[in-house]
């Protein structure tokens, strides 16, 4: 229907035809707005001056075509175009139609007359159209996100199945590399080399985390209350002599923050790699770093991006931890890319970074905000949903974990220990810890071969190193049908995962050794489960 609003462009060379035309509109009570144009240059300047709704074009005007009027090539079209002609045959019209025509008549006087009616129907056939194109947008941007959410999240399980079977190796250099050490003087010129191996097994370490991290899934997790307040409060404290000097670190915490639900070294994770991140950002230069939190408001407001782009965080109530610095910035094209694994704007030091934290979002239901100036700082916030249980009676605990493990000791007790992992090379690297250490070791494959060992020997095995990511009998299942048989033994578990995805696994007094763990830490482990104090 041709409202009132409508504009409706005429162009027509031939005075008479174009006062019919007119009269039509009056006559049909159309009291639209009708712009008449004898030429395709009038017409240019009056679609200069406004873009109508429709166009009706005579085909044959003296400085051109009206179809002249429609985009070249592929462009979309910005108007529906009704072509005119006083000599219609077939071939005009299919010229007139390829050329994008949406419609194509013949004059005559009935036809003239009969223009408002041809215009209406090509307005309403023009608004179906740009429907069916948003509809169609609207499902082609639902497949990229859908595509681009399947992607990401084979990236995940592939980034932890790398890094599980990764971080095997790595356990296997770091092992033989510190049993290597306990054999050679201070003077050994081999010893150096050695030492160099262990701290690049243990950066490589590093990196599984990150791979874990980032492959990380919310059911994995154990989710307690965290008080957000404390754990940046403590973070800041920790950081402060990590990042640059001459960086000014300021805390701004909010009255009544809310608690959230979550893994509290997941969270850990994302407040020091945004801080890292915004003295990196500061270059050596002075500055100021920033970390806020508070409540999200409609006076706060939200920053330019958002991720997820279009639904943010699940939740009615929602806080957040904000990171800002007023260091260099980053423009358009480095911000599309930030989530990019392995994507760095520094020289050196290329890691999982903010996809590892985009990773651990995923997994919380929550969301990052971003905003970014060339030159100007940039500023990221996290979004949890806010939860309703209290806030922990106890301050989180934030301790930087020092190298103070003992040697490997060569004397120990008798006993015996069952050693169950899939890989051969921890099970050779363990065994040789623990035999160094005095113990006697039984190795196991698999659950299976575990719950055969302990049949023989259930009399013998005072403690059980139990592996959690293995093929056919998981650790955990291995653990339940182990206590089913009457094992009453003490468990550690070891997995490349923390502790907090751990216990999700396995209820029970258990003990928990991250991998790759050192022969000490290992061997001290095992005296405090054989030795407890009391």
């Amino acid at each position: 229907m041709i409202e009132p609003a409508n504009k409706i462009l005429l162009i027509e060379d031939e005075v008479d035809h174009a006062e019919l035309i007119r009269r039509a509109f009056e006559s049909a009570n159309h009291h639209c707005e009708l712009i008449v144009a004898g030429s395709l240059r009038e017409a240019r300047e009056a679609l200069a001056r406004e873009q109508p709704d429709v166009i009706v074009a005579d085909l044959q005007l003296p400085d051109g075509k009206g179809t002249e009027l429609l985009p070249p090539g592929d462009e979309e079209l910005p108007y529906p175009l009704v072509v005119l002609t006083a000599h219609g045959d077939e071939q005009v019209a299919v010229e007139a139609m390829k050329a994008g025509a949406l419609d194509y008549v013949v004059k005559s006087p009935e036809i003239l007359s009969e223009i408002p009616r041809v215009a209406e129907r090509a307005l309403r056939e023009w608004r179906h159209i740009i429907e069916r194109q948003r509809a169609e947008e609207a499902r082609r941007k639902l497949e990229f996100r859908l595509q681009h959410s399947q992607r990401l999240e084979s990236l995940g399980i592939l980034a932890g199945g790398i890094a599980h079977d990764f971080n095997n190796l790595v356990m296997a250099i770091m092992g033989h590399a510190r049993l290597a050490l306990s054999d050679l003087g201070d003077g050994s010129p081999a010893r150096e080399c050695i030492e160099d191996i262990e701290t690049a097994a243990i950066h490589a370490s590093e990196l599984c985390q990150q791979l874990l991290n980032y492959s990380g899934r919310r059911d994995r997790f154990v989710v307690e209350a965290i008080d957000l307040n404390r754990l940046v409060a403590e973070m800041v404290q920790l950081l402060e002599a990590a990042i640059s000097k001459r960086a000014k670190l300021r805390l701004v915490l909010a009255d009544d923050l809310s608690a959230v639900e979550g893994a509290t070294t997941q969270i850990r994770q994302i407040v020091m790699n945004l801080i890292m991140n915004a003295s990196d950002a500061l270059g050596g230069a002075k500055g100021e770093i920033t970390v806020r939190t508070a409540v999200l408001t409609p006076e706060e407001g939200h920053l330019d991006k958002v991720f997820p782009p279009s639904t943010g965080v699940a939740a009615e109530r929602q806080v957040f931890v904000e990171v800002a610095d007023t260091g260099c910035g980053m423009d358009e094209a480095t911000q599309r890319k930030i989530f990019d694994p392995f994507f760095t704007t520094k020289s050196s030091g290329r890691g999982l970074g903010m996809a590892a934290v985009q990773g651990i979002l995923r997994g919380h239901g929550g969301a990052l905000e971003l905003h970014s100036e060339l030159g100007r700082g940039t500023t990221f916030r996290i979004l949890f949903p806010a939860s309703n249980l209290p806030l922990p009676a106890t301050p989180c605990s934030v301790r930087p974990e020092t190298d103070k493990s003992p040697a490997v000791s060569r004397v120990g007790g008798a006993a015996t220990i069952l050693v169950v992992d899939d890989d051969i090379t921890i099970r050779a690297v363990t065994q040789i810890a623990l035999e160094g250490a005095g113990y006697l070791v039984l190795s196991a494959e698999d659950g299976r071969e575990a719950l055969a060992h302990y049949e023989q020997h259930k009399d013998e095995i005072a403690a059980i190193l139990l592996d959690v990511n293995m093929p056919e009998m998981t650790g955990d299942e291995t653990f339940y049908e182990l206590r089913s048989l009457g094992a009453s033994a003490p468990v550690i578990i070891s997995s490349g995962s923390s502790e907090e995805e751990i216990a999700g696994l396995i209820s029970g007094d258990v003990a928990f050794i991250q991998k790759p763990y050192k022969a000490e830490a290992l061997i001290e482990k095992m005296r405090e489960i054989l030795n407890p104090s009391p």
